[in-house]
């Protein structure tokens, strides 16, 4: 399901922490790793006549290519007893990112997000997030440091549905994941406003009704369910800290800028306040994934 594992690193020291995170995932998984760094901008097109290339800007690049290769290789000792590859690209951040991920056929980008440049602005790793080609692992800076799981201890994970049909698809996904993985899933669902007690309790009732369905027939490990009241990046992040979750997973919809900036998304809220990484679906990825078991089973879970 997981065999390469992308991780862009911008050389600081919370992406460190994202390419240990990866290199732990990558042993349990026994997958390779693909450390990648995007050096810089591309230089604007010739006709941008106001800004001419020279020979100057040409040798302070060749310095930023030898620090940044110098970076990746001293990123090589957090990884030991793993296949490993490094790759340099430049141009807009999104695109090299997108463009390496591909190229490297992977299976999961783990990558580290410094929150929104500007309040009505989404950062460039959170529109990662929402059109990245596979799944995304986002370390915030919110979380601490990540702990390695010794064994097959299962490590808690919450996973989030609102119902639709992408997060169906999330919650297969994640089912599948614990095929690979030793995870104690605990399916959640927000319910929204409160209603009163006796409406509420219904609501719950009904809510965890729906949350058994999801669980395949096939699978045997305990599987746990929590339905609440509040806003459903709360219910997400309240139900991760109960749990003592190791990461949430969750489906990442996409949302029209004008309602995002109006109304605020529920997954870029929990990534930008969760104290644990964030394992999304991105819709994309869910949608368009030809060729494998995992996408047959992304079908069946809409079926």
């Amino acid at each position: 399901m997981i065999r390469a594992i992308l991780c862009p690193v911008d050389l600081t020291e919370l992406s460190q922490r994202t390419v240990r995170l990866a290199g732990e995932l990558a042993r349990r998984l026994e997958a390779r790793v693909v450390l990648h760094h995007n050096v810089d901008a591309a230089p604007p097109s010739p006709l941008a006549v106001s800004w001419m290339w020279s020979e100057d800007h040409e040798q302070e690049a060749e310095g930023k290519v030898a620090e940044a290769a110098a970076g990746l290789r001293a990123l090589f000792p957090e990884l030991p007893g793993l296949e490993v590859e490094a790759k340099l690209t430049r141009g807009p951040l999104d695109g090299a990112v997108h463009q390496v991920a591909r190229e490297s056929k992977a299976d999961l980008l783990v990558i580290a997000t410094h929150g929104a440049a500007r309040p009505a602005r989404d950062s460039e790793t959170e529109q990662m997030v929402l059109r990245a080609p596979c799944a995304v692992l986002a370390l915030g800076e919110s979380c601490g440091e990540i702990e390695a799981a010794g064994g097959e201890v299962p490590m808690p994970v919450v996973v989030a549905t609102d119902f639709t049909r992408l997060s169906r698809k999330a919650v297969t996904y994640a089912f599948a994941l614990a095929e690979e993985l030793p995870l104690r899933l605990h399916l959640v669902h927000g319910l929204g406003a409160e209603h009163g007690e006796a409406k509420d309790a219904k609501a719950k009732t009904k809510a965890i009704e729906r949350l058994k369905k999801l669980v395949p027939e096939s699978f045997s490990e305990e599987v746990s369910f929590h339905a609440a009241t509040g806003r459903p990046e709360q219910v997400i992040l309240d139900a991760a800290r109960q749990a003592g979750a190791r990461f949430v997973l969750m489906a990442a919809h996409k949302k029209g800028p004008l309602r995002r900036a109006v109304f605020g998304t529920t997954t870029l809220a929990v990534l930008r306040s969760s104290s644990v990484p964030i394992w999304f679906l991105p819709e994309g990825f869910a949608t368009g994934a030809e060729g494998s078991k995992l996408a047959a089973l992304l079908q069946q879970a809409v079926e």
